[in-house]
């Protein structure tokens, strides 16, 4: 095993690509094909992330297991206040049932604690069974389940009755109050692991983030004493945009939090969307409920998972994964 370098772009990208599951396709990643990772290995940008590498403060690592020239396994590590968010954890299936997955889990999971992490946390498909298992036999546990919807422009097109005039644009001014306000509201177990700021609202942004995407957030509510916030995220045109609903205040009335997500849909589909991709969290379900009402479609489910780890190098005390 040993860090990703520039020259492994080929293999590297083949891996990432051929172990894509629901997630990755309903993002429409696979017709993105090579081109979205062409970025993140241009010469420029690969001397930064090796020179911060070297000073261990690199806001991005990657970890990859090889066979000759042939890269069979990989992962990939950001952290962001005390806590190690892990994906693209991917092995070739010919090389599966070898501990590969485990080794590699092993690696981020040291370098969190190295870096002064205190959590490992990680998003999974929840229909991903064997990943599911593997995670939980390492000591990881669900702290939130997110439900994923779908909305396609004609049915946005058709909720032109909704009132959203409770809803407004968050300005950069106003995140640091945003994330005091989620902090508050959201369930304790799952600030705990991945803490509001006011860059990140919510640890799922990290799942609708691409180089070159466009970003909004909105608040519903009174400004000064909100209900809910959402963040939105557009790719490319002609490709799914994403919203994450970071939190709705459990007494709000569930219609209003189907307007904020129908406000981010309708913008969605002026940034040029194909669809517009919703993410509910559990502590939030009556909203995916509302927008069920209006049309959405559940398209799957994903778990949140996360273990705690000791100081001094090494993680927490758990059951060992495989």
């Amino acid at each position: 095993m040993r860090p990703l370098a520039r020259s492994d772009a080929p293999s590297y990208v083949e891996l990432v690509i051929g172990g894509y599951g629901e997630f990755e396709r309903m993002l429409g990643l696979d017709r993105a094909g090579a081109a979205l990772y062409e970025p993140f290995f241009r010469p420029g940008i690969w001397v930064v992330l090796r020179l911060l590498r070297m000073l261990r403060v690199s806001p991005v690592e990657f970890e990859v297991a090889v066979d000759g020239a042939r890269i069979v396994a990989t992962t990939g590590l950001t952290l962001n206040h005390g806590t190690g968010y892990i994906f693209a954890v991917s092995v070739r299936p010919e090389y599966r049932r070898r501990g590969l997955a485990g080794r590699l889990l092993g690696w981020s999971e040291e370098r969190i604690v190295r870096r002064g992490g205190r959590w490992a946390l990680l998003d999974v498909e929840e229909a991903n069974t064997g990943a599911v298992a593997l995670y939980s036999g390492r000591g990881y546990r669900v702290v939130e389940k997110v439900d994923w919807f779908r909305a396609a422009p004609a049915v946005v097109g058709a909720l032109a009755s909704v009132d959203a005039s409770a809803v407004w644009n968050l300005e950069p001014s106003g995140r640091k109050a945003a994330a005091a306000w989620l902090a508050r509201v959201v369930p304790a177990g799952v600030t705990e692991v991945a803490t509001p700021t006011p860059r990140r609202l919510t640890h799922l942004q990290t799942l609708g983030a691409f180089p070159g995407s466009r970003s909004a957030a909105w608040g519903a509510g009174p400004v000064n004493a909100p209900v809910g916030y959402l963040t939105g995220s557009q790719r490319a045109k002609g490709e799914p945009g994403v919203l994450i609903l970071a939190a709705m205040d459990p007494h709000a009335d569930p219609a209003l939090g189907a307007a904020l997500v129908v406000t981010g849909a309708r913008w969605l589909l002026s940034e040029g969307a194909s669809s517009a991709l919703v993410a509910v969290p559990d502590h939030a379900a009556a909203v995916g409920t509302a927008l069920e009402r209006l049309g959405f479609h559940r398209e799957l489910s994903t778990l949140a998972m996360a273990r705690p780890l000791a100081s001094g190098g090494a993680p927490s005390a758990g059951p060992k994964g495989p």
